[in-house]
């Protein structure tokens, strides 16, 4: 698949997200989390596996109908998703 496609295509399904989840072993502690999904309708699963073949990450069902490819480990994200998109900018109107 080509990254160029793919690029273009997160830009439209895709989400790059930081947060605070609380840490449940410790009393007032939080945790930050990362991940990067891309959403698709089920019938288009086939889109989400081919760019799992490129990038990794797993697919989860989601709301009714619909699934996400997620990556929320942080070595697959400095070392798969950062340089690929350094290589295949995204662009459009959500940056």
């Amino acid at each position: 698949m080509n990254g160029h496609w793919i690029a273009g295509f997160v830009s439209a399904d895709g989400c790059f997200s930081i947060g605070l989840r609380k840490d449940e072993a410790m009393k007032f502690a939080v945790r930050v989390y990362y991940s990067f999904s891309v959403y698709q309708h089920d019938r288009d699963l086939q889109i989400l596996n081919r760019i799992l073949q490129q990038l990794g990450g797993s697919i989860n069902p989601q709301h009714a109908g619909e699934s996400a490819l997620r990556i929320s480990n942080m070595s697959d994200l400095v070392n798969v998703i950062i340089p690929f998109f350094i290589k295949y900018p995204l662009s459009g109107d959500k940056l």
